[in-house]
């Protein structure tokens, strides 16, 4: 046995185990994101369906309807919790009229993570929208 090599396997084991922690930490604060990101698209959905279902109250060009859709929106997008604490209506929640009979609805939230500190930082901004029209189905509407 020779004296210098003493210790080699250590090292190697200790670097082995630190890129396999290192590993387990993003896949962990990944799959948060993940469900962070599903939580988001959730509230979204619901939003664009409420914000869509106002227009058969009236008219798109309608300024009220209009008024009536952004806060059903923002009220149906904000009931489902995302990381445990409810979207705030007016920070986290944007209304937008893209075309006729259209609403969509996009909500970011930042969220801290939890071991990838130092490859991605302290926090992820996780951003979901959903866009809904509203339209009649008629007799002509094949599936």
């Amino acid at each position: 046995m020779r004296i210098g090599n003493r210790g080699q396997v250590l090292l190697v084991f200790v670097a082995a185990l630190l890129a396999l922690l290192g590993m387990a930490a993003l896949g962990i604060d990944a799959g948060y994101m993940y469900t962070v990101r599903h939580e988001l698209q959730r509230s979204t959905d619901a939003g664009a369906l409420a914000g869509a279902s106002a227009f058969f109250d009236g008219s798109w060009s309608d300024s009220a309807i209009r008024a009536l859709s952004d806060a059903r929106a923002r009220a149906y997008a904000s009931k489902d919790k995302v990381a445990s604490a409810a979207l705030s209506p007016g920070g986290e929640i944007a209304v937008a009229f893209p075309s006729a009979e259209r609403v969509r609805v996009a909500a970011s939230r930042n969220v801290p993570l939890f071991f990838s500190r130092i490859f991605l930082g302290p926090t992820k901004t996780i951003t979901a929208y959903s866009v809904a029209e509203a339209s009649v189905v008629d007799t002509n509407v094949k599936g």
